[in-house]
């Protein structure tokens, strides 16, 4: 299935600019991940590491979300 061009370069008018949707889109992520990451953190420090499973993993899942997939580019002759 194709998205068309004129859907992947949508602009979205504000209260007082135009966004382009994708970054904001990207930047709503990107902060919802910083809150859930200091959040976690706080956490873990205040409960000196005792019982904080949920946070570590909450933790390695937003660095798996940020971290490069790997790519492997080996050409065979």
């Amino acid at each position: 299935m194709e998205i068309p061009q004129s859907e992947t370069n949508e602009e979205w008018t504000g209260c007082c600019s135009k966004t382009n949707s994708t970054f904001l889109k990207y930047i709503t992520m990107v902060a919802i991940c910083v809150i859930i990451l200091m959040f976690s953190i706080v956490m873990i420090v205040i409960r000196d590491g005792n019982n904080c499973e949920v946070y570590f993993s909450l933790i390695s899942a937003i660095m798996g979300i940020f971290a490069p997939s790997p790519s492997m580019n080996k050409r065979f002759k």
